[in-house]
């Protein structure tokens, strides 16, 4: 018997649906009056937090993400959308969660740095922290406090968000980790926290890596953005060292662009299956194959002809 899965909404915060159903129906409790309470459990943070993970499903959206168009199989998201199954993925739990928070604080005490030391230079989307009309500016960090503060919360435009490239053609967008203008052209960077015993062993970008960021730059290149030849992997170790804790590695696009040809037909076959075109390619050999064992979708994909 096959089990029945809740695909949660938005409206849930991520939470399954009997935990939102709990939030729901709990009793709100009130603080008594004065005095010490003594507390017979132990843990008391430790019961509250274990357990619980996050759903991480695969985002429905009109732009296939470029880390879905690395790390996906098309067929699968083909079919999804054709039958309406739903990629449910595996859950994230406690410690996936706690190395996410890892980088993203990396990924934000760089862009911090940059914005504080090259503010000329970091360009990206900028915004104030109100929580009615955001107030948005695109380009660099000095032109963006140049916009002045924002009429309704009082803040500056001085919140960074990632520069989105958006590809009508195969229907792919790419959100760029750092993005730099500088001599008239844009200078596009992938930012990477990996672990220490990794990190002091680095002596180039990983293949994935460079990958993904090729593939922002053939966006940018195909929106016909002003960008330099060059691009860059930057590793941050997530552990201490004793000096610069980064190593970057500067990349020529054009050596790495054929590697992207694939990818690219893979968005193309996902884009016409979903507009009423054939599936793409199976690319698992046997339904018994190690990647057809873990994929939702196994027994609709071998069960379909096309």
């Amino acid at each position: 018997m096959s089990k029945r899965r809740l695909s949660v909404g938005k409206g849930e915060a991520g939470v399954s649906a009997s935990t939102a159903l709990g939030i729901r129906t709990r009793k709100r409790s009130k603080p008594s009056t004065g005095g010490v309470r003594n507390l017979k459990e132990e843990g008391i943070l430790l019961k509250r937090m274990a357990g619980a993970p996050i759903p991480n499903g695969f985002r429905y959206e009109k732009y296939l993400h470029v880390s879905d168009l690395l790390g996906n199989c098309m067929r699968k998201i083909a079919i999804s959308y054709r039958t309406g199954t739903k990629i449910v993925g595996d859950p994230l739990w406690d410690n996936m969660l706690q190395t996410f928070a890892i980088g993203n604080g990396i990924h934000g005490a760089v862009r911090a740095k940059i914005q504080r030391v090259r503010p000329d230079e970091m360009y990206g989307v900028w915004t104030c922290k109100c929580k009615t009309e955001k107030k948005t500016f695109e380009g660099t960090a000095t032109q963006a406090l140049e916009q002045g503060a924002c009429h309704n919360c009082g803040n500056n435009l001085d919140t960074y968000e990632e520069l989105r490239l958006l590809n009508d053609y195969i229907d792919v967008v790419g959100s760029v980790d750092l993005t730099l203008l500088f001599s008239s052209a844009f200078y596009l960077s992938e930012i990477k926290s990996i672990k220490k015993e990794d990190w002091d062993t680095l002596t180039r970008p990983l293949p994935m890596h460079i990958l993904q960021i090729i593939i922002y730059w053939w966006l940018a290149r195909e929106l016909g953005k002003p960008i330099h030849k060059q691009v860059s992997v930057f590793y941050v170790t997530k552990g201490h060292v004793f000096g610069v804790p980064y190593k970057e590695f500067v990349i020529d696009p054009v050596e790495h662009i054929h590697r992207l040809d694939e990818y690219i037909e893979d968005a193309k076959a996902l884009k016409a299956s979903r507009n009423g075109g054939r599936l793409p390619v199976r690319i698992c050999p046997t339904d018994s194959s190690p990647q057809a064992k873990k994929c939702e979708m196994c027994s609709l994909c071998f069960g379909m002809d096309e």
